[in-house]
């Protein structure tokens, strides 16, 4: 993440929000995944220079609904060498609220908490922090709608406290190569606006997903309401399509 009077941004890209809601299962679960994507945007706002991003991670879901993770990616912080790489770690539990589903409907739950860690940074800038994060999701037929709020009590770059108000959206379609259409919108808000490098901004996408081979490729438009004297570095803050491809494991 990149942020600060003379710095600004940060992560979660693909997946667009941090910490992963892992659905129940009836035994434990092991997964992976590695995404190649033409740029890394997180709450719209490019990490890598609009560079590419190599990311992966590991998850673990108990059966509980108990979940556990780890991410990571490559950074490009255009005032700064010294973080090149992002390494999240994160745990919560998700689980079904049984009297608001049915056969049709699932409605369902997740809490966390998520640690960003920014290994080879000077450890003067401050940009280590955490969340934590709560969140409401429903699921029926090909539909899904979520909310999700997340909190900082210190946010990257010692910006103070931080919270993002985010709603997301997908629909699963029986067309040809069964594309999914995706949108989402959220708010950051954050307490030192001059730490943090921008004022409080709304940034929102639209995306298309399909899946061959085992393989899935999206491609997602990120844009934010920020101009551009209002961010630290105007070209990751431009709007801009994002090509990713994914493979889960």
């Amino acid at each position: 993440m990149k942020t600060t009077g003379k710095i600004l941004t940060a992560m979660l890209s693909t997946a667009l929000f941090s910490g992963t809601a892992i659905a129940q299962d009836s035994a434990n679960n092991v997964s992976g995944n590695v995404t190649l994507a033409s740029d890394y945007v997180y709450r719209g706002i490019s990490q890598t220079e609009e560079g590419p991003a190599i990311q992966g991670g590991f998850d673990y879901a108990h059966a509980s609904g108990i979940y556990v993770g780890v991410w990571g990616s490559n950074l490009n912080f255009q005032d700064s060498n010294e973080a090149t790489i992002e390494i999240d770690v994160y745990g919560g539990i998700s689980r079904d609220l049984a009297m608001f589903s049915s056969d049709a409907r699932t409605v369902s739950w997740d809490i966390g908490a998520l640690h960003y860690d920014y290994p080879a940074a000077a450890e003067t800038l401050n940009y280590d922090f955490n969340e934590v994060y709560g969140g409401l999701s429903l699921a029926q037929g090909p539909f899904e709608a979520g909310i999700k709020i997340s909190h900082s009590p210190n946010f990257f770059a010692d910006s103070q406290k931080s919270t993002y108000y985010a709603l997301t959206t997908s629909w699963a379609t029986k067309l040809p190569w069964a594309p999914t259409f995706s949108g989402g919108i959220g708010r950051q808000k954050v307490e030192n606006n001059t730490r943090f490098g921008s004022p409080d901004y709304t940034d929102w996408n639209l995306g298309l997903s399909v899946s061959v081979a085992g393989v899935d490729l999206s491609l997602t438009y990120f844009d934010t309401d920020l101009k551009k004297a209002q961010c630290a570095s105007t070209e990751n803050c431009e709007p801009r399509g994002v090509f990713a491809i994914s493979k889960s494991f």
